[in-house]
């Protein structure tokens, strides 16, 4: 599972798209989101370290417009990929 993106984010980012708007309840939704959010985190990586090192970032001291673009995408690909 992404460290940007996690699955507390997609009942917040995305309501009533898992079914019982839980984690705990839609294992299917879930796997979705954690491959989704993987790839976008990813992603988003392959951009940063041409000049930072995010290795070093925990969940508590990621910038947050790298949260937010992460989570952007994330959601792009659990839409494309429930379809």
């Amino acid at each position: 599972m992404g460290r940007y993106a996690t699955s507390t984010s997609i009942s917040l980012l995305m309501p009533g798209w898992l079914a019982g708007n839980t984690t705990a309840s839609d294992t299917t939704g879930q796997d979705i989101w954690s491959a989704a959010s993987d790839r976008a985190e990813g992603e988003v990586n392959s951009f940063l370290v041409a000049k930072y090192d995010p290795s070093g970032w925990t969940t508590t001291n990621i910038p947050p417009m790298v949260r937010k673009l992460t989570e952007d995408l994330a959601c792009l690909y659990t839409m494309r990929g429930s379809q």
